[in-house]
């Protein structure tokens, strides 16, 4: 095996995944003004150096899901999406669900389940509810079925091994409630597994604290680099910039590829012993959003270590 290397966490950290080729070409954009400095992945993993984080080389990935194919074979839906975490932060904003080709929605391949004091606020959704003593959780986020997610994912229909069978029945439970279950009821989920070639994830990874990180983004050119559009140190919330394959747009003073279609946002933890990742969402539209740890760790490895 190369010299990539799994990650035992330890301490209180957070990860940051920052593409190189991204981010050397956003990195110029002050640089291709004459206004300032350029900055290039090695200064940008300087930096990270100075603010205690470390680095590393990517991650592995061993992504299993399971989609609910909805496209337009279901009316428009009931609720809108809320994407709920395990640690009971809604990730974003509610994304309204769009009942046309190509169009699913998705959730990890296994049962998941969060406290009372946690459940609490979400109990009134479809995403959350009482299962026998226990407080389900339906951890889901939209995705586009197209090409490119068929070049990425097998995609089988009777469920294989690796899949939990309480997952695939509150997906569809889910669906039920959003869709109806007349509609609901015709759609057959799929179980989807990252394809071998695709597990590869080629991009610097950075270690670090909360405070590490709101040092780490007070640098000159850094969050430029990284396409983070703002970050808040009062309350930590980080907005991402989400780019769509197809034109390019004017990204400073240079045309970067792709279509700026928005925004994400998400929260750094305001505890200090929280392990969070902020990693590269590459897909259809691409983004930087953060997970925390104990989720990543279930289906990625990180690389081997980058020397200052």
């Amino acid at each position: 095996m190369p010299s990539w290397m799994p990650f035992a966490a330890s301490g209180s950290c957070c990860v940051v995944v920052c593409g190189t080729a991204i981010g050397s070409l956003l990195a110029k954009r002050k640089g291709a003004c004459g206004k300032g400095k350029t900055l290039s992945p090695t200064k940008i993993l300087e930096a990270a150096h100075q603010s205690g984080l470390d680095g590393y080389a990517g991650f592995l990935s061993d992504e299993k899901r399971i989609v609910f194919p909805h496209e337009d074979k279901c009316g428009p839906a009931k609720h809108k999406l809320k994407t709920i975490l395990i640690n009971g932060d809604q990730e974003g904003a509610d994304v309204k669900i769009t009942s046309a080709k190509q169009r699913g929605i998705v959730t990890w391949p296994y049962e998941q389940f969060i406290d009372d004091d946690t459940a609490a606020r979400w109990l009134e959704t479809p995403f959350v509810w009482k299962k026998q003593e226990r407080n389900a959780l339906a951890h889901m986020w939209t995705i586009n079925i197209n090409k490119e997610f068929h070049e990425t994912y097998d995609v089988e229909e009777i469920r294989p091994e690796g899949f939990d069978t309480e997952a695939a029945e509150n997906l569809k439970k889910v669906a039920r409630e959003l869709f109806g279950a007349e509609e609901a009821n015709r759609v057959k989920p799929w179980y989807c597994t990252k394809k071998p070639s695709k597990r590869a994830n080629r991009q610097q990874v950075y270690v670090g604290t909360t405070s590490q990180f709101q040092e780490f983004f007070a640098k000159p050119g850094v969050m430029d680099a990284l396409a983070i559009n703002s970050f808040s140190r009062s309350d930590n919330k980080v907005r991402t910039a989400a780019v769509q394959k197809g034109k390019k747009y004017l990204c400073g003073c240079i045309l970067c590829p792709g279509k700026k279609t928005g925004q994400r946002e998400f929260l750094l933890s305001d505890s200090p012993t929280e392990l969070q990742v902020m990693y590269k969402r590459n897909g259809y539209t691409s983004f930087m959003c953060f997970k925390p740890m104990r989720n990543f760790e279930e289906h990625n490895q990180l690389m081997g270590v980058l020397d200052a």
